[in-house]
């Protein structure tokens, strides 16, 4: 499925898996879990017989040096984790949301305590690049720029400017 719109159920209907921006080489880093975690798949809040499913793509457009760097480049881990939970539970809304909303503050708090979790048990020596954003209140400072940047290794600390 590659465009809007619900569509119908029924004895004859089309099956189909959403991929409708879910290419997280196309997405910001502090974007694509906010995104995810908000997504209503295949416009419904469950699966049936013809809503199969979504899928989550990298396909990275640009010639890198080292392997390593497509999974720097972009947030393949966090939006893996992010997209395995709105596949599990299902929900979400409709289009695309890039803000925490005073509605989903508190879920989506508890959703980046266990996303920040699995990264500490499971990704400590690989390219995590989502830092939590709850308590930011939806702002991005330089300070806490800054602060992402020093847990990239490859990237030098920047300075802080307020």
């Amino acid at each position: 499925m590659w465009s809007e719109g619900k569509i119908e159920e029924g004895k004859d209907s089309l099956r189909y898996i959403d991929s409708r921006q879910l290419y997280i080489n196309h997405m910001d880093p502090f974007e694509s879990v906010i995104s995810i975690y908000q997504r209503q798949l295949c416009n419904t809040d469950t699966g049936s017989a013809s809503a199969l499913g979504a899928t989550l793509c990298l396909w990275h457009d640009r010639n890198v040096a080292r392997e390593e760097d497509v999974m720097i480049m972009n947030p393949a881990y966090p939006a893996m984790l992010t997209f395995a939970e709105r596949t599990w539970k299902g929900g979400g809304s409709p289009g695309i949301l890039v803000h925490i909303s005073p509605e989903i503050k508190t879920g989506f708090a508890a959703f980046e305590k266990r996303l920040t979790e699995h990264k500490k048990r499971y990704f400590q020596q690989l390219p995590f690049t989502y830092f939590p954003r709850a308590i930011w209140n939806g702002s991005c400072t330089a300070l806490s720029l800054t602060t992402a940047t020093r847990h990239r290794n490859s990237i030098p600390p920047a300075p802080v400017l307020l």
